[in-house]
């Protein structure tokens, strides 16, 4: 599948070299095509969703990076339950996008966007909208070809302005990655 580029525009943590990716888990449980056919629905309904702006954990501060995604991981959220809670519907299939800070006082620490584009049509339009900022157009991207287009992704390294926000949540620190756009090579140069 031939996935349809967007026009580059204007619309802590471990150091890492190389892109990578992975899709899989050692281990039981359904694998990374099985858990997307059984959530395929909400991506169907949220792929389409245009975007309209907005957007372990590495010590990087609250702020606005160029960066470069350098890694990606393709898993399955476990189906079981936590103790007290209500069992899950269907094991969740999610992407671990990995973006390598390129310059200041962070630069080289890793930063994650977590994906989870099946466990809601609300999940499903954003994360379509960060696939949008990285570059791609999602609107006709069918669910099982996710895998091959976070594979694309790898494979053409762009660099991005990244927004990451740190806070607290349920008594945990979280930091949250948004993309808020892709840029040209150029703009990753030092």
């Amino acid at each position: 599948m031939a996935f349809a580029k967007k026009k580059p525009g204007n619309s802590g943590g471990k150091k890492q070299k190389g892109a990578t990716a992975s899709a899989g888990g050692k281990g039981k449980g359904p694998s990374w095509d099985d858990a997307v056919k059984a959530n395929a629905a909400n991506w169907k309904k949220g792929r389409a969703e245009k975007d309209t702006g907005g957007g372990g954990i590495p010590d990087v501060p609250d702020g606005t990076y160029v960066a470069k995604l350098t890694g990606a991981d393709l898993k399955v959220f476990d189906a079981k339950p936590a103790k007290g809670k209500q069992p899950a519907k269907a094991a969740q299939p999610y992407i671990k996008l990995k973006f390598t800070i390129l310059r200041g006082d962070s630069k080289g620490l890793v930063p994650s966007l977590l994906l989870t584009p099946f466990a809601s049509p609300e999940q499903a339009a954003f994360s379509a909208k960060q696939f949008q900022r990285l570059g791609y157009e999602t609107e006709n991207v069918e669910p099982g070809e996710l895998k091959a287009l976070v594979a694309e992704l790898i494979k053409t390294a762009p660099t991005v302005k990244i927004q990451v926000t740190n806070s607290e949540y349920q008594g945990k620190d979280r930091q949250t990655v948004y993309v808020n756009e892709r840029l040209t090579d150029d703009d990753g140069d030092d």
